[in-house]
């Protein structure tokens, strides 16, 4: 309606600003977002390096090697695999079943 209203040259905007405003406020939204996300990532990241390069950041590190160590990182690896593997086919199944049913 708004678009038609628009190619048609009958647009108001003082008048139907609202409807703009209803009709764009997902774009809007993102926007927002996506521009509060560009300002407070390098913000966020400098203070934190900031900090790391000064020793302020976090406590000291103390890594223990545990005897099963290469097991454990082999293990995690392959259940994340699997894992992986599991949800695809899901996911698969699932797609098939909405396509074929239609």
């Amino acid at each position: 309606d708004i678009i038609r209203k628009i190619l048609q040259k009958k647009f108001d905007f003082s008048k139907d600003y609202d409807k703009i405003i209803y009709y764009e406020i997902g774009i809007i939204t993102c926007a927002a977002l996506g521009l509060l996300f560009i300002i407070l990532m390098p913000l966020v990241g400098f203070f934190f390096s900031v900090c790391r390069c000064c020793n302020k950041c976090g406590g000291e590190m103390h890594q223990r090697q545990k005897k099963n160590g290469t097991y454990l990182r082999k293990y995690f690896a392959v259940s994340l695999l699997v894992i992986c593997i599991f949800i695809r086919q899901v996911e698969s199944w699932t797609t098939a079943d909405g396509v074929l049913g239609q």
